[in-house]
């Protein structure tokens, strides 16, 4: 197996607090690699310890098979990146700002600039200066700027904040063409679950600093259950209807007013037939399969309104 980076017990303490305890992550290359955790729970603090804007309390981070020397600056001309809020130089266009990076970067390619702008759909807007820009357009030009140089390994950390869902599409299957026509390594860190799991192989969950899990998408598609998911006005009367009429016990409630059933998936007529005979008024009722969001919340032990 080649990784394209791998972390071993990375732990990063901030006065005391551990924000980062012992995380080691394992990304294979080529792959797009979802980095998964609720707000503060340490995905923005493990980018900057691989991109060395801070340094680790300890353990040590390993980029395609080498250790990285954070001392060297070769290594990060193969990395491209997008962290938290990405800052440009607002008074001169997008081009202007990628001129300058591509300077720094001490890149060659004269037809880079272009690439990336059209990549990210900001070709059309050529005089218009940065800070006349939308949020999710600068979103757009942090984009190119990370793939002006055609890095081995992308990280993104919440790339689609600001985007509207043409813009969503459009930067997801950017990503999946990257990955799997060009071979480019992406790790997309976010709390918007919806988008991971429609473009990530692998899945790394993390939780108060600490990595709970990291498991191939696909098995988690294999362990999903299927349901029946009803929505009742009344939900103890509902669930004593299923356990004492229908002699049903597995099942969950969901909220307010959801209920979950795990069994006798074939008879959601009869299910909704006793119900609405016995004065419970049945809002909805569909068939589904456990989502991303449903494993992640049951791995946290978290609920869905927290």
């Amino acid at each position: 197996m080649v990784y394209a980076l791998r972390t071993f017990n990375l732990t990063k303490e901030f006065k005391n607090k551990t924000i980062l305890d012992n995380l080691s992550i394992n990304i294979k290359k080529g792959e797009i690699y979802g980095f998964l955790g609720e707000n503060g729970s340490g995905k923005t603090t493990t980018i900057k310890l691989i991109v060395n804007l801070l340094k680790p309390t300890s353990g040590s981070i390993e980029f395609f098979g080498e250790p990285i020397n954070l001392n060297r600056f070769e290594v990060f001309k193969r990395i491209g990146s997008v962290i938290e809020t990405p800052a440009f130089y607002e008074t001169l266009t997008a081009r202007e700002n990628l001129q300058i990076h591509k300077t720094l970067m001490g890149y060659e390619d004269e037809d880079c600039i272009q690439t990336a702008l059209d990549m990210v759909k900001l070709d059309n807007f050529e005089g218009k200066l940065v800070k006349e820009f939308s949020l999710g357009m600068k979103q757009r030009l942090g984009i190119a700027r990370a793939i002006l140089t055609k890095p081995e390994f992308l990280m993104l950390d919440e790339p689609i904040n600001g985007l509207d869902p043409i813009g969503i599409k459009h930067i997801r299957d950017l990503l999946i063409t990257l990955s799997k026509k060009h071979g480019v390594t992406v790790l997309i860190s976010s709390h918007i679950l919806s988008e991971i799991e429609q473009i990530a192989d692998t899945i790394g969950i993390i939780h108060k600093g600490k990595l709970l899990e990291e498991i191939d998408y696909a098995t988690i598609q294999s362990k999903n259950k299927h349901s029946i998911e009803i929505t009742v006005n009344d939900v103890k009367k509902a669930a004593f209807l299923l356990t004492e009429k229908l002699h049903i016990n597995n099942f969950v409630v969901d909220g307010v007013n959801t209920i979950r059933i795990y069994e006798r998936l074939d008879n959601s007529a009869i299910i909704n037939k006793v119900l609405t005979s016995n004065d419970v008024e049945v809002m909805s009722l569909t068939t589904r399969k456990d989502s991303l969001e449903d494993h992640f919340i049951s791995l946290i032990g978290g609920t869905k309104n927290a």
